[in-house]
């Protein structure tokens, strides 16, 4: 008995220490970049600046609480052009003939993304 119920607590202790949200996408190049760095891809260039729970409005105008990142976009030109953007999984920002599609969200501190560029 106290072996079962040893396993259930540890199961349950290791649930939900890194909160993780996902929305697959399709198509284009998978891209993971850890929080606090940069991610390349042609000539763009992606910074997570920060990985964090916030409220917003999903598509359907449905309001939720989960992560979101915030991301430095950079392409590459005479001259770049620079854009900041929060993007919470299922979301997708455009810049330049670039699109980036947040497909996921793995972690707050220390976290990584994972994102679909075309």
């Amino acid at each position: 008995m106290k072996e079962i119920l040893l396993s259930a607590v540890l199961l349950a202790s290791l649930g939900g220490c890194v909160p993780t949200e996902k929305l697959p996408g399709s198509g284009g190049t998978v891209i993971q970049i850890e929080q606090g760095t940069v991610g390349v891809y042609e000539g763009l260039k992606i910074g997570v600046t920060n990985l964090v729970e916030s409220e917003y409005t999903d598509a359907a105008g449905v309001k939720k609480k989960g992560l979101m990142a915030v991301l430095t976009l950079l392409l590459d030109g005479n001259p770049p052009v620079e854009k900041d953007v929060h993007l919470h999984p299922g979301q997708e920002a455009v810049i330049g003939k670039y699109t980036v599609y947040e497909e996921e969200i793995q972690g707050t501190t220390r976290g990584h993304i994972t994102l679909r560029v075309r």
